[in-house]
C-alpha cells in the first residue's frame, strides 16, 4: 500500500517531471516535496535526499529513480539454479 506522500510524489513526477528528466537522467534519483513541487536531483538516492533535507528539513519527500518502475530492486536466490559442489 502506497502512502499519500508517495502517491502525490508519483503523480507530480508523472505530470510534470517525467517529460523533463527522462531519458537524460535515467538511473538517477529525484526527491520530490509534492506540496510545494520542489524537487532535487542526485546521482544517488543519498545525494537527492540530502539536498532535499537541507532545503526543506521539516517535510516528508518522495524518492523516485528516474526512468525506472521502482526505486529499488531486490535480488533473490533462484531455487532452480544448479549449484556446483565444493567437494571434489
Amino acid at each position: 500500500m502506497k502512502s499519500k506522500i508517495a502517491e502525490l510524489g508519483q503523480k507530480f513526477y508523472d505530470e510534470h517531471l517525467k517529460k523533463v528528466l527522462e531519458p537524460e537522467h535515467n538511473g538517477e534519483f529525484v526527491s520530490i516535496e509534492p506540496e510545494s513541487g520542489q524537487y532535487f536531483l542526485g546521482k544517488t538516492d543519498v545525494e537527492a535526499m540530502r539536498k532535499s533535507k537541507e532545503a526543506i528539513p521539516d517535510k516528508i519527500k518522495c524518492l523516485i529513480r528516474i526512468g525506472s518502475p521502482s526505486t529499488y530492486k531486490f535480488g533473490g536466490f533462484n531455487a532452480g539454479t544448479k549449484r556446483q559442489s565444493l567437494r571434489r
